[in-house]
This record gives structure tokens, sequence and C-alpha cells, in this order.
């Protein structure tokens, strides 16, 4: 997103220690740990809710967005730590070389993660 996007301006123009500390202790579960499930983080689910509001979205478009969102946050965490992965194999040189023959005949390398 552009530095100029108006939610992105108006995210930073919120103070979110003072919405936290408005929000704490909202569930029986932040005052005694007994309380139940532990809840979502207050802040996450406030910012869920202002977006919500501000984009008329009903509970079932909220709810699919955020999953829209976490599974693209898991994906793209996971093509991240497979490139990790291949970047350190590559520098600790454990790529093997396998020799595959193509439509030409010819006789070129591939090579696989070990």
């Amino acid at each position: 997103l552009k530095e100029s996007n108006k939610l992105l301006i108006l995210l930073k123009l919120i103070d979110w220690k003072k919405c936290e500390k408005l929000l704490r202790n909202v569930h029986k579960n932040d005052i005694n740990p007994q309380g139940g499930q532990k809840a979502y983080d207050n802040i996450k689910m406030f910012k869920v809710m202002l977006l919500q509001q501000w984009h008329s979205l009903s509970d079932e478009q909220t709810e699919e967005a955020v999953k829209r969102k976490v599974q693209a946050q898991f994906t793209f965490k996971a093509i991240c730590s497979n490139l990790l992965k291949a970047a350190n194999k590559l520098l600790a040189g454990k790529f093997k070389p396998i020799y595959a023959i193509r439509k030409s005949g010819k006789n070129q390398p591939d090579f696989l993660i070990a």
C-alpha cells in the first residue's frame, strides 16, 4: 500500500497504546486465567471491528476476509521458508546434479535439492 493510503494514515493517527489500556480486562480471562479459553488479542480484534464498520462488512464477510489474510500470510511464510532452506543448501554445497534426457535427446544438467 502507498503511504498516501487513507487507511494507513488513519491507523498511524490512532494511539493504539491508549486503546490497549481501554480494552484491557474486557475478557474474563484477562483478569483470571481460569476464565475460559484464551481470548484473541484485544487490539487485533478491535482493528478487525473497525475495518468491518468502515467497509460495511457482515460478520461472515469479515470472517472470510480474515481467513484469506491469514492464509496469505501462512503461504508467504511457507514460500519464504522454503526459499531460505534452498539458499542455505546451495551455500552449503548440498545441491546434487542429475541428468535428464530432454526431447532434443541431449543430456543437460538439472539440479535438485538433496
